[in-house]
């Protein structure tokens, strides 16, 4: 075996207390705490439980609860009452009496006073509770004897129908001063919301006040609330998570402590509870008992390293222990809260009232019951040796369940329909199918939480996970593709039309007819057909079984009690509901003590409404089905409770139902909790009264919505069934119409036509025929081609070709005769023919060929030379149309007879073109070449004596050369004279004065357009 972590040790040992009683002590309070049980919409029950010292003769206790909301706007007061007598804490042992029975004992003893009140707020808002008394017993970490105070709040702005956290363990602990110490108060939650702990200070208050300014802390220096709170020479810690105390205290005496316990849900904080008690720490070295676990008989769990079993929902685990004293001859007995905290587990024991217990404990919890779960073990010791000491110690063992991966339990789709999955409850989700059904790729997705499924047919898919926190959990989801009704087309197989034309149709439906649509009212007569029963809860949504819900049509603690609920037609339809004669509604209710309802009333009404408001409070127009003065009992065990309708109400499937459900007690009765579904819209309007019936016009609580809604289960008749199955056919032009069975279609291509009927379950239900209509086609059109070439004839869309030509010859000029593409070249012109063949229609086409001779073209004008920058025009013949190229130097080159101008060497190129067929294209050229040659005449004398005549020696016939050099000299070889390119020539002058009459010598470089250059050398005389 092995020890249980020493954290969760719960040590509540009650010693004998040595001290004196003093009459000072006035009211003597040594502790308490407020809690409220939720009751109905704002409604609560308060109690106090208030731990006095019996060493006092005063019985006084607090009377009166105060409150008031966090903005101040709203206070007051109620009284409480005393529930019995007051019963001791914990008695001493026979023969050894303590103050509470003999006031004159030294041994101390407390009783227990517990009060009540039930109060109903006056609003929604967030709350504080108080109460208060004079005074406290004397202790050491606060000064004289302050007034006893302690409170408790509420936030009702979100949530509703939710309790506060509980104590489980006794306070006024007694322990023995410098011995280590772990003491628990063993705070639960009854509605599983999350806990933590925080270690105020005690305080103190007097008078009821609209806020929290009166009151004061009372813990004095150098006591903390870190880890000193009391003399523990700082050794106190406190788990905020469990709310474990470990500690030694060091200094005897009473020391006082308060402990908050603040509950969450979704992060939210919704209530705080604080328990204010007194601690003895007294001189004593008694032997106390301890727990361990036995190791080896943990099955399903897994105990970490801080002590906590881990366990997942939807499996069992188990586990034993064993609890041993080491004093003589101990007298063992184990009490548990396995009820309270882990609710469907047993818990056995052998060996009671020995010295050796063995406990075994067995749970099987489910996704519900996710968190973590305080089981506490109180282990006593009754030996009671002198001077009576009852030996006693809670041991905690944390069990945290795991949440399960939560899917859908089963729904149907239509054929070529898909759904969405989801799961929850884990992170990594692996999707899988089980043989049989549709394949692994009709999921959109395998790992991931919510994949969408579209099965062709019956499908089991299963989601498991196997890494989200050591769970590995597997649940199902079947779904049922309808394949129940069929429709077919006649013909059957797909038709061929060589034409396009009408072709008769006709369609068969095979299935159960769709069901009339009863308009929504009252039904006029019982029905003959047959009566059915279908259970409705939202699609896919899983029900709960928690207890409280509002959506409850009895919550048996208040007298009278109206309830809307708006079901979406929607769900109905999925439940497997159509339209019909409803009979009876019926509730289905948790196992509790039992009870029943009498007085009730029941109106249903369709509506367009898809969601109700409470705002605009209960809907009116409501038809009465239900009025009913006896009693309904609802059986301890749970269940469906029917309610038979006198008068029958029809339900059309096009709309959603309003039901509205109302009861009148005499008196209150047991509650009884519903099955239920969460839901995305406000789905119930509910309103109370405890003072008479709201059945009747009678005024209940404001009407408040709920997001939830019951299960429930109708009773109906069937409508009958349609006379005819409905038609719609598509894709193509029906005669005389599309909503018949048996049209006409218009047939010009090729397609699918469909006809679709819905069946029963709503499901299209469908049909295709494939009408092929041959198309042939030949893509060649009638052309022309050039003597000598080729033409690729083609066709298309067809299943056989087959080509003639002139007289549907057997071709002599295509490269295929039977192909789709040929090429043709014929030596004439031709007419082809095609006759193509599919499915047996037949089809014929031609195409003309005409055959084009070239353009007899020829230039008249043969190669030639010309002089430079003359020129010379060009003569063709033999076709309709002319091209010229290059066009460089010709005067116009589509003219027959273009001139060209002689510049540089040229091969002029013409395209001869003939209108018949302008792609028949002939050629020719002529080569036109260059002269450059031109004489040069150059002076031998000139005379510049001013009379215009032979004034300047220059060229005198220079065309289209160029000057590159021209210079004369004198007779001693100076230059005198230098042209500059633009023969202008000399004036006889150098430098503006005459020259001498004599001869002179010149050089002149001439360059001809073809590059060449000539020199001229020679003299001239100058003659004045």
């Amino acid at each position: 075996m092995t020890k249980f972590m020493r954290p969760y040790l719960v040590a509540a040992l009650i010693a004998i207390l040595f001290f004196s009683s003093s009459s000072a002590r006035a009211t003597h309070c040594a502790g308490g705490e407020i809690t409220y049980e939720w009751v109905s919409d704002s409604t609560y029950k308060f109690t106090l439980h208030f731990y006095r010292d019996c060493s006092s003769t005063l019985t006084s206790s607090p009377a009166t609860i105060c409150y008031y909301n966090a903005d101040g706007t709203r206070s007051g007061s109620f009284a409480l009452t005393q529930v019995g007598t007051a019963t001791e804490v914990s008695p001493g042992c026979p023969g050894f009496p303590t103050t509470c029975t003999q006031i004159t004992s030294s041994l101390p003893g407390y009783r227990e006073h517990i009060l009540t009140a039930t109060f109903t707020l006056p609003g929604r808002s967030n709350w504080t509770f108080y109460t208060y008394l004079s005074a406290r017993n004397g202790a050491l970490n606060y000064t004289g004897q302050p007034n006893f105070y302690v409170d408790a709040t509420l936030d009702n702005t979100q949530y509703q129908g939710y309790s506060s956290p509980v104590f489980s363990v006794p306070p006024v602990p007694y322990v023995c001063v410098n011995q280590p110490y772990a003491y628990n108060n063993g705070a639960v939650d009854p509605n599983s919301d999350s806990l933590a702990f925080e270690m105020v200070s005690p305080r103190a208050a007097s008078g009821c006040a609209a806020n929290s300014n009166g009151v004061t802390s009372i813990l004095n220096a150098p006591y903390n609330l870190t880890n000193n709170p009391f003399a523990s020479s700082n050794s106190f810690v406190l788990s905020p998570i469990s709310g474990q105390m470990n500690f030694t205290p060091s200094i005897q005496g009473a020391w006082a402590l308060a402990v908050k316990v603040k509950k969450y849900r979704h992060g939210q904080l919704l209530s705080t509870i604080v328990r204010d008690m007194q601690m003895q720490v007294i001189p004593c070295n008694s032997a106390q008992p301890t727990l361990t676990t036995i190791a080896s008989s943990i099955v399903g769990a897994t105990l970490d390293n801080a002590g906590v079993l881990q366990a997942c929902a939807n499996s069992s685990l188990s586990f034993c222990f064993n609890s041993t004293s080491s004093s003589a001859n101990p007298v063992l007995v184990a009490t548990d809260n396995h009820a309270i905290a882990t609710p469907g587990a047993t818990l056995s024991y052998t060996g009671q009232a020995t010295g050796s217990i063995t406990g075994c404990f067995s749970w099987t919890p489910n996704t519900n019951d996710t968190g973590l779960k305080a089981l506490t073990i109180t282990i006593k010791d009754s030996t009671c040796l002198p001077p009576g000491i009852l030996m006693s110690q809670t041991f905690t063992i944390p069990i945290n369940i795991r949440p399960a991966t939560i899917t859908k339990v089963s729904a149907s789709i239509c054929p070529r329909g898909s759904l969405q999955l989801v799961s929850g409850g884990a992170s990594n989700v692996s999707w899988h199918v089980l043989g049989g059904g549709a394949a692994i790729s009709s999921l959109s997705c395998t790992s991931c939480a919510s994949p969408v499924a579209t099965p062709d047919v019956n499908t089991v898919y299963f989601a498991s996970s196997t890494t989200l926190m050591g769970c590995g959990n597997v649940d199902t989801v079947s779904v049922a593709v309808d394949h129940s009704t069929f429709i077919t087309i006649t013909p059957t197989d797909s038709v061929v039309l060589c034409r396009p034309g009408l072709m008769q149709l006709d369609a068969n439906v095979t299935g159960l007819r769709p069901f009339k649509n009863l308009a929504c009212t009252i039904a006029p007569s019982v029905p003959a057909t047959p009566l059915v029963q279908v259970e409705v809860k939202p699609y896919l949504i899983p029900q709960q079984n928690g207890n409280g819900s509002l959506a409850s049509p009895l919550i048996g603690n208040r007298i009278s009690a109206r309830h809307q609920y708006l079901v979406h037609a929607s769900d109905m339809k999925r439940a497997g509901m159509f339209s019909g004669t409803i009979k009876s509604l019926a509730f289905k209710f948790l196992s509790s003590l039992g009870s029943s309802v009498s007085n009730v009333k029941i109106a249903l009404k369709c509506t367009p409404l898809t969601a109700l408001d409470q705002n605009s409070g209960f809907e009116g127009g409501m038809i009465p089905v239900y009025n009913s003065a006896s009693t309904v009992n609802i059986p301890a065990a749970g269940g469906f409770v029917s309610f038979d309708f006198p008068t029958l109400y029809n339900w059309d499937t096009t709309q959603n139902l309003i039901i509205d459900i109302c009861y009148s007690n005499a008196v209150n009765v047991n509650m009884a909790d519903c099955y239920y579904a969460n839901t995305s819209y406000p789905a119930t309007l509910y309103s109370f009264s405890n003072t008479g019936s709201i059945c009747n016009g009678g005024i209940g609580s404001v009407a408040a919505a709920q997001n939830q809604l019951p299960v429930m289960r109708f009773e109906y008749y069937e409508a009958p069934e349609s006379e005819a199955w409905t038609y719609k056919w598509d894709h193509a032009v029906y005669e005389p119409s599309a909503n018949i069975k048996s049209p006409e279609a218009y047939i010009s291509v090729p397609k699918n036509i469909y006809v679709h009927t819905i069946d029963r379950y709503g499901c299209v239900v469908s049909d295709t025929l494939y009408v092929y209509l041959p198309t042939p086609e030949m893509l060649s059109k009638d052309t022309s081609i050039c003597e000598g070439t080729t033409v690729d004839l083609v066709a298309k869309n067809a299943q056989y070709y087959q080509w003639y030509e002139d007289g549907f010859v057997t071709p002599a000029t295509l490269s295929c005769a039977a192909c789709a593409v040929t090429t043709a070249k014929p030596s004439r012109s031709t007419r082809y023919y095609l006759i193509t063949t599919d499915h047996g229609c037949l089809d014929t086409f031609s195409v003309y060929i005409k055959l084009t001779p070239y353009p007899a073209l020829k230039i008249l004008t043969a190669d030639t030379v010309v002089k430079y920058g003359t020129y010379v025009q060009l003569r063709s013949t033999g076709a309709d149309k002319y091209y010229w190229y290059p066009q460089q130097y010709l005067s116009d080159p589509l003219l027959s007879n273009p001139v060209a101008s002689a510049v540089e060497p040229m091969y002029y190129h013409v395209i001869g073109i003939a209108d018949s067929n302008r792609n028949c294209l002939s050629y020719d050229s002529v080569r036109v070449s260059i002269d450059y040659s031109d004489p040069v005449m150059i002076p031998t004398a000139f005379t510049p004596n001013g009379d215009n005549l032979n004034d300047v020696f220059r060229i005198v016939n220079l065309t289209f050369r160029k000057i590159q050099e021209f210079r004369i000299f004198d007779r001693w070889g100076k230059e005198v004279y230098t042209d500059d390119g633009t023969n202008k020539g000399w004036d006889g002058r150098l430098n503006g004065r005459d020259q001498e009459i004599g001869v002179y010598n010149y050089i002149i470089r001439i360059a001809s357009p073809d590059g060449i250059a000539q020199v001229y050398k020679g003299d001239v005389t100058l003659i004045r």
